[in-house]
This record gives structure tokens, C-alpha cells and sequence, in this order.
């Protein structure tokens, strides 16, 4: 059952409470977390279901090997391995555009829009600029900001022709690689207005907000306020695409 090599003396507050833990030992203590509590789920099932008792000395003597750990410990080292994770990420864009990779290729690789990673990443450094400037490259973190990847020209493409070019229709009314939330929530039902478009002029293609007593659980509204199909959905950003997909659909009828 057990799946990790723990050291027995392994102190979940000392590493908590230490400045120097790196992520390993964030992860350490999750996986620790999950591994005694599959190990004590097991015993009860077992124990109720009257199993072989040599199984359940089996897992008795694990709970017993596996170092002290408890749900609130787990929770803050889960926060702080993300933290860790998240805040290393910025660095790892800057590398992914100056190899050629597009903001739309990372926004799909980190699950958000492109402008939401453009403006993730440029949110971050600017505040690398702001609390680090004496060890931060600017120059370098900021050069790979421009649409286009950082080390590579942009390639040239045949002008169509005019048979082949798509007459404007309604399908173009906006952009999903525009598509942002709200900065700000309704503080009552906690719905977040869904823009498209440039700052100048936005529109709203509708609402995405959590369903009230229920954890883990999103749907998503038109600008009317009428329900988009398929809900709840277990994510925002499921929510979220969700409603794009119908706005642009309504857009080409």
C-alpha cells in the first residue's frame, strides 16, 4: 500500500515552518497526506467488511510507520506548492516564446486564452521590475511581449484570392482570443461578466458564476441571463468555454 519512501523522523511543522523547503517537499507532504489517508480508508472498508485480519495488520502496521500528518498541514502545503509552481512560471513562458512558441500556443498549454497569458506574464514581471530590479533582466523578460515569437520572423503567407476570400459575416463580431473576465464580481451572487473584444470598446458575451452551497460547481449565462446549456460544470474555465462556444455559435446564425 505504501507508495512513498518517507524518512520516519519527517516533521510536517518543521518544514513548514523552514524558509528554504522547495517544492519537493511540498509535494512530499501532499503525497503523504493522500497515502495515509488510502491506507486508513482501506482499514476501515476492511474492518467492516471483515476481511483477512493479515491485511489489516498489514495496513495498521503502515498507519503506524507513516509520519504524523493532518488535513490542515496538507492544505498549506498544497498552497504553498502552488505558489512555488506558479511563481516560477513566468520564467518558463519568457523561455517557451524566445524558442518560437505563440502566446496563443501557451495560453492553450496553460488552459487560458492568449491574452490571459500575455497578461499573466506581463503582470509578473512587472512586478520582478518593482521588488527585484537589481537582479532582474527587463530588457530580456520583456522582449518576447510582442505578438509574434521572440527568435523567429513571422512567416509569410499568399495573399488569397478574391474567390477564396470569406465574405465579412457575423461570425467576426469577436475575437475568443479576447475573451477575458471581469476584474470584479458581483459580491452577492459572485458572477463574473465575460468580455470580448479591445479595452476601448468591449462587450459583454455573457456571464459565468458558481452555484450557490455547491463546491466545485459553475454555470455560465448569456448577456439576456438566460442558461447556457449543459451546466453546472465542475471548473470556471469549463463555464467559460462553454459560453464562448454558444456566443460564437449564436453569432453565425
Amino acid at each position: 500500500m505504501i507508495l512513498g519512501d518517507y524518512p520516519p523522523d519527517l516533521d510536517a511543522n518543521a518544514v513548514l515552518a523552514a524558509v528554504t523547503a522547495d517544492e519537493r517537499e511540498y509535494w512530499q507532504l501532499w503525497r503523504l497526506y493522500h497515502e495515509r489517508r488510502t491506507t486508513r480508508q482501506a482499514f476501515e472498508l476492511g474492518t467492516s467488511q471483515g476481511i483477512d485480519p493479515t491485511m489489516l495488520d498489514t495496513w495498521s502496521r503502515e498507519l503506524e510507520q507513516l509520519p504524523a500528518m493532518s488535513a490542515l498541514q496538507a492544505l498549506q502545503a498544497n498552497r504553498r506548492l502552488v505558489d512555488l509552481l506558479t511563481g516560477r512560471r513566468w520564467t518558463v513562458i519568457r523561455e517557451a516564446r524566445e524558442a518560437g512558441a505563440t502566446w496563443s500556443e501557451i495560453g492553450e498549454a496553460l488552459g487560458v486564452s492568449k491574452q490571459g497569458a500575455h497578461d499573466w506574464y506581463q503582470r509578473q514581471i512587472e512586478t520582478q521590475e518593482r521588488v527585484l530590479p537589481e537582479y532582474h533582466d527587463a530588457a530580456r523578460a520583456r522582449a518576447v511581449l510582442d505578438d509574434e515569437p521572440a527568435n523567429t520572423a513571422a512567416p509569410e503567407q499568399e495573399e488569397p484570392s478574391p474567390a477564396t476570400v470569406p465574405a465579412p459575416g457575423p461570425a467576426t463580431v469577436f475575437d475568443p482570443d479576447t475573451v477575458r473576465l471581469d476584474t470584479t464580481a458581483d459580491e452577492i451572487t459572485r458572477a463574473r461578466r465575460v468580455l470580448a473584444g479591445d479595452a476601448t470598446s468591449p462587450r459583454t458575451i455573457g456571464f459565468v458564476q458558481p452555484v450557490p452551497g455547491r463546491a466545485r460547481q459553475w454555470t455560465a449565462s448569456t448577456p439576456d441571463f438566460l442558461p447556457v446549456a449543459g451546466g453546472p460544470w465542475r471548473t470556471r474555465q469549463e463555464a467559460l468555454l462553454h459560453l464562448v462556444e454558444h456566443a460564437l455559435r449564436g453569432a453565425t446564425r
